[in-house]
């Protein structure tokens, strides 16, 4: 089982992309698709 509270050691810490890595990914998405998709799967009224 992982440990999740786990420190991590130094030179893996040191090598981890920074926040703005991370957060400046993008993916594209097909908007049509999945507002059909959920449309598809509302509720019935």
């Amino acid at each position: 089982m992982i440990n999740e509270d786990a420190l991590l050691p130094a030179d893996v810490l040191a090598n981890l992309p920074g926040t703005e890595a991370v957060l400046g990914h993008a993916v594209a998405v097909d908007g049509e698709r999945w507002r059909r998709a959920l449309f598809l799967r509302r509720p019935a009224a």
